[in-house]
């Protein structure tokens, strides 16, 4: 964890310019659960129901995430919107 951005701990909702940058956050904070929780990035992915490549690429900001797959991640996580915010 220690080549991760600590930045994105600070970050506030009023601090998001833009859905990027909304997409930065979600994906460290999600990264820091699988961590957290000891998961392989196979087994966070079968977790919730997406391929592993998929979640690599979440974790990596290099997919564009819709509205409806934070809301997807965000129920099966159990996250609420102060989590990920």
């Amino acid at each position: 964890m220690e080549n991760l951005n600590p930045s994105f701990h600070r970050t506030t909702p009023m601090e998001f310019t833009n859905f990027s940058d909304f997409q930065k956050h979600f994906a460290f904070r999600l990264l820091t659960y699988r961590l957290e929780h000891n998961m392989s990035q196979k087994s966070m992915a079968d977790f919730l129901g997406i391929s592993p490549v998929t979640l690599s690429k979440i974790e990596n900001c290099h997919m564009n995430l819709s509205f409806e797959m934070v809301f997807h991640l965000c129920e099966t996580l159990n996250f609420t919107l102060h989590i990920i915010l």
